[in-house]
């Protein structure tokens, strides 16, 4: 979050509060596991790494032993730049998926968690009551067999 000391005014683009898709990213990665941001944060830098390394693959040129781009080289570069772009796009919405999913999946183990709860506290109230009752009818028979055992 940027803290900004002068105020400015808001346009119709900027928003005082943070948009819901903040709100929704932060929420999201509070349900995930420290091993699960772990492994996601692991997945974009080893995806940087190997995008930076054909980026600087891709800008030298071997046969001038430099920098320097030839109009194919320059071509070649959009064309492999257009491909990283596209393989880019492909991991980002299949990572955008799979972090969907585990949203919902976050949510349903939540609600499923709070049935659960619900249903522990009324078993547990009818255990108690269960109880009394078979408390009371083995004091009220042992108490028949008593008089009757005294009558006989």
């Amino acid at each position: 979050m940027v803290h900004v000391s002068e105020k400015r005014p808001t346009t119709f683009h900027q928003e005082s509060k943070p948009s819901r898709a903040v709100r929704e990213e932060e929420i999201f990665e509070s349900t995930l596991s420290q091993e699960q941001l772990q492994m996601l944060e692991q997945e974009n830098q080893s995806l940087l790494e190997g995008f930076q390394g054909t980026m600087e693959q891709i800008k030298y040129d071997p046969i001038l032993g430099s920098r320097k781009l030839t109009a194919r080289g320059t071509e070649k570069t959009l064309l492999e730049i257009s491909a990283l772009q596209n393989e880019l796009m492909v991991q980002l919405t299949s990572q955008a998926s799979l972090t969907d999913r585990l949203y919902d999946d976050a949510i349903e183990m939540t609600e499923s968690v709070e049935k659960g709860n619900k249903q522990l506290i009324r078993a547990r109230k009818r255990h108690k009551s269960a109880t009394r009752y078979i408390l009371v009818f083995l004091l009220v028979m042992s108490l028949l067999l008593l008089l009757l055992d005294a009558w006989y």
